[in-house]
């Protein structure tokens, strides 16, 4: 692209007002407009995996209480341990769409609403990739890959409305950065519903205030006014201004940024693990899991080899944001699904400047255009079978991990209620499985709704450190479910004070030494007793 600098004179004058590169990109027709099989495709490649969040249960119940109740719980009323802990719900709106969804249509309905949010993140993506100087080959490449890539963490779960408004937000500024002037105000409202939905609305400020930096950067570089930065510039200020537009003012950002800084979440939550620690982590789960990095680490080492191979000055905003939403990746492996979201347009922008350099220099020949049947009727036939494959079609919906039916059968069975002391991750399933009298220790809204006392006293037990048993003397447990295996399970087995009352493969009840119910110990191999089924 041609980069001339304006010289100081011109920068002096009173010339039309610069408000766009000197040489915008010319784009063909977008993905959605010359290839839609494309974007059906990728729709079906980021939707085919298809699994049950833990704290599923959780949203959907607390959605309920909202539409039942008509207003937002300001506590937490299902544990004993913080119940009286202030609560701001920051995904109150997504909590509420869930359960509308669910109790409509049951497990389809929960697909349809990820599918909805899957759809607009994929057309996002599409369009901004319309407004590189990639080939139309290049650009069904990158989507594919992009789309696949989020699969894994595009799940029934409040991030799915981040993955699709960040999408939408980088196609807004692809046109701004590669066509040199987009319609930006429509953001305003976008981030008040984002706000709403989810506290991922803190990194598209923040993509857009980065945005609004290099664009001045530039602009000063060039002897240009910084008229679009500034313009860049309101824009994020009225977004964020458009954030308050929520039932908690002020108070929604303390919650965010307490939860994103907290400092025990990445201890014990697997998802904000970091990039490398996690991959360990699954590796020792089994090294199949690491198939889920690949596409990830490959897209990574192409973005930073395609933007040192053929820098772009125009290009540096979108660049930085992809850079630093990579460091955010590797730092927590959540942000995993953002970093490819951030990378996928600047990667094929600087791909398709690699492609036309080679053409100029004769090493790349032309191609003949692709065949009807590899462009519209091969994705169709494949997205298809990736939606069949993935059960997007079925009525079930399976989980991570195993969850503890059978204990939660077992207290059914004999009458049992009252206070669990609980691992973390089946905490929403004790809830909607259990009486209106049970009351669980601790869920998956841990960095938000419990005392950072109480997760540390938790943390202690959960891993045998010193002074772990302290946890069982300081609150009103009734019961205590755990993992069969680990240091809580060695603090419980050698306290006297409880007995095993039911255990399986998955689970192992306590109750204390007084309680008269007869014991029932599943001696069966091989997890006879694992279900993996949603509710």
């Amino acid at each position: 692209m041609n980069r001339a600098t304006a010289s100081p004179q011109a920068a002096n004058c009173e010339a039309p007002q610069l408000t766009a590169p000197q040489t915008p990109v010319q784009s063909g027709p977008g993905l959605l407009e010359s290839s839609p099989a494309f974007v059906i495709l990728a729709i079906a490649a980021a939707a085919c995996v298809n699994f049950a969040d833990p704290d599923l249960w959780m949203h959907i119940l607390l959605g309920r209480e909202m539409l039942s109740g008509g207003y937002i719980p300001p506590r937490n009323s299902f544990s004993y341990s913080g119940p009286v802990q202030p609560w701001h719900n920051h995904v109150w709106l997504a909590q509420l769409i869930f359960a509308f969804f669910y109790d409509s249509l049951g497990i389809i309905g929960l697909k349809v609403v990820k599918l909805l949010c899957v759809g607009v993140a994929v057309a996002g993506l599409a369009a901004g990739l319309s407004r590189t100087k990639a080939s139309p080959s290049m650009r069904r490449i990158v989507l594919l890959a992009a789309a696949a890539s989020i699969a894994p963490y595009a799940q029934f779960r409040p991030q799915l409305f981040t993955i699709a408004m960040l999408s939408v937000l980088m196609a807004i500024l692809a046109g701004e950065v590669y066509q040199g002037r987009a319609r930006m105000w429509p953001l305003v409202p976008l981030f008040a519903l984002w706000a709403n939905l989810h506290g991922g609305f803190v990194v598209g400020l923040g993509a857009l205030s980065v945005t609004s930096l290099f664009v001045g950067w530039r602009e000063m570089g060039t002897g240009r006014r910084i008229s679009r930065a500034c313009r860049i510039g309101a824009v994020t200020i009225a977004c964020a201004m458009a954030t308050l537009v929520n039932p908690f003012g002020f108070g929604l950002w303390d919650t965010v940024l307490h939860s994103v800084s907290h400092p025990f979440i990445r201890k014990f939550i697997v998802d904000w693990l970091s990039l490398p620690d996690i991959m360990i982590y699954e590796w020792h789960q089994s090294p199949l899991h690491e198939m889920e990095f690949v596409i990830p680490l490959v897209l990574f080492v192409a973005f930073l080899g395609a933007v040192v191979a053929v820098p772009d000055g125009e290009d540096a905003p979108l660049a930085a944001v992809a850079a630093i939403f990579i460091a955010a990746a590797i730092y927590s492996s959540r942000n995993v699904p953002l970093a490819m979201i951030a990378l996928s347009i600047p990667l094929a922008h600087h791909a398709g400047l690699i492609m036309e350099k080679r053409r100029q220099s004769g090493k790349e020949r032309s191609k003949a255009a692709p065949s009807r049947l590899l462009t519209v009727v091969f994705p169709l036939e494949a997205a298809l079978i990736l939606l069949i494959l993935g059960g997007e079609f079925s009525t079930r919906l399976r989980t991570w991990n195993p969850v503890p039916k059978g204990a939660v059968q077992y207290m059914t069975d004999h009458g049992l209620h009252g206070n669990i002391l609980n691992k973390l991750s089946w905490g929403a399933y004790l809830i909607w499985h259990g009486g209106p009298d049970d009351r669980i220790f601790v869920d998956g809204r841990c960095e938000v709704v419990y005392p950072d006392s109480v997760l540390q006293e938790y943390m202690a037990f959960l891993y045998a450190w010193p002074g772990g048993n302290r946890l069982l003397d300081r609150y009103p447990h009734d019961f205590v479910l755990i993992n069969p295996q680990g240091g809580a399970y060695r603090i419980m087995a050698g306290d006297r004070r409880w007995k095993i009352i039911y255990r399986d493969a998955v689970s192992v009840l306590f109750a204390r030494t007084g309680t008269a119910v007869t014991p029932e110990i599943d001696s069966r191999p091989g997890g006879a007793r694992a279900v993996y089924w949603f509710p």
